[in-house]
């Protein structure tokens, strides 16, 4: 019979799999935080108990990456906040790794280490789909991202994470932009009532669908679509395969559907504390909600030796 886990440590409360957790004997290697609501409330900038606390991870030894549905440059602003002397890096050595585009893409430095795109023939139906319907979209291949239409509720996005759209989607059909690899395509469905519409319009053409949210969205269903297979977690078992690093060692900490396949893939997934029922009976251990700064909560812990 295998020992009883520990008691949480200090500030987590147990999560549905609680029962299955085990500190690893090695240490925590690193940890993948989930960006919105997570590392960020409605603010496009991390609280600075969430800045200091993850810098002190850092200065112990813990590589603190981001694992998000944003494209690289949605991570500009909290990477700005969080660079600094030992961040996340040895003296010249390498910066932490990314998980980009909901699992599509995992980058470090700005230079992508790996990419699993979309059928390049299923974008393009997305696309022309979005279009005759008059569903808003985001296609992103790689650091540019293309828009089925540019109504103005949906530039409040552009103004939190992404930027002005790099074109108009309808530019991937046609010359040379029909070559391009789109990574992941974000729907926003500001007609609420539609969603069980797009969503099955999206399994249709063949394409992984999860729920996420964003807080500076609030009631708009967000919907992630990749390629078969792609998510989160798929993309953190990459990694941890390609760097030698044991999952056992790897926490993960979210908040939506589209964490869920991270904080099962890992040896502690800890869920936020405003996450719905079904995220914190996945995870291992809960923390506090993001507008209580959870997420420095879990980084204290690590720095602290503790987690």
């Amino acid at each position: 019979m295998s020992a009883l886990p520990p008691a949480p440590p200090e500030g987590l409360a147990p999560g549905g799999r609680f029962h299955a957790w085990r500190p690893s004997p090695g240490g925590t290697a690193a940890v993948f935080l989930d960006v919105d609501g997570t590392t960020l409330d409605t603010e496009p900038y991390a609280s600075g108990a969430v800045v200091e606390a993850a810098q002190r991870a850092s200065r112990a030894g813990v590589a603190v990456g981001f694992a998000t549905g944003r494209l690289p440059r949605g991570l500009d602003v909290v990477r700005g906040q969080l660079a600094s002397a030992a961040h996340g890096r040895a003296a010249g050595g390498p910066g932490p790794v990314d998980v980009v585009h909901n699992g599509a893409a995992v980058v470090r430095d700005g230079r992508v280490l790996q990419r699993w795109p979309l059928p390049r023939g299923a974008a393009h139906d997305l696309v022309r789909w979005c279009v005759r319907e008059g569903v808003y979209a985001e296609l992103y291949s790689g650091p540019r991202m293309f828009v089925t239409d540019r109504r103005p509720e949906a530039q409040v996005g552009w103004a939190e994470v992404s930027g002005e759209p790099d074109g108009d989607a309808t530019e991937l059909l046609v010359g040379a932009s029909a070559r391009l690899e789109v990574d992941k395509a974000t729907l926003d469905v500001f007609e609420v009532h539609r969603t069980a519409e797009v969503t099955a319009a999206l399994v249709g053409l063949g394409l992984h669908v999860e729920d996420s949210t964003a807080p500076f969205l609030p009631g708009v269903p967000v919907l992630n679509a990749t390629a078969p297979g792609v998510t989160k977690g798929s993309a953190l078992r990459w990694w941890a395969r390609s760097s030698g690093t044991p999952l056992e060692r790897v926490v993960a900490v979210g908040d939506g559907q589209n964490d869920l396949s991270m904080l099962t893939a890992v040896g502690t997934g800890v869920a936020m504390g405003q996450a719905a029922a079904p995220v914190r009976e996945a995870a291992h251990l809960v923390s506090g909600p993001v507008d209580a700064d959870g997420a420095a909560t879990v980084l204290t812990l690590l720095a602290d030796g503790r987690l």
